[in-house]
């Protein structure tokens, strides 16, 4: 993926609907070196309180070494998630 143009390279797989929210963030957020995308129910409540998932077990510790930030969440609906931005 070129990050500036957005662009698939070297590869016939269509990106997820949600490029655009990643483009974004490596954009605009130059200490965002990965995304792990995630729907599922914890990631997605602490996402919607606009909450880290916060370093409470020794498995958070061991594997991120503090909490984990979390995007807030927005719909794919326009360009909601970039006037939340």
């Amino acid at each position: 993926m070129d990050l500036e143009s957005g662009r698939v390279i070297g590869s016939g797989l269509k990106p997820s609907v949600d490029l655009p929210h990643h483009l974004f963030l490596y954009r605009n957020m130059p200490a965002v070196n990965g995304v792990i995308h995630t729907h599922s129910n914890y990631a997605t409540a602490m996402a919607a309180l606009g909450r880290p998932i916060p370093l409470c077990l020794t498995a958070i510790a061991d594997q991120f070494g503090a909490e984990i930030p979390c995007a807030p969440y927005v719909d794919n609906v326009g360009t909601t998630w970039a006037r939340r931005s």
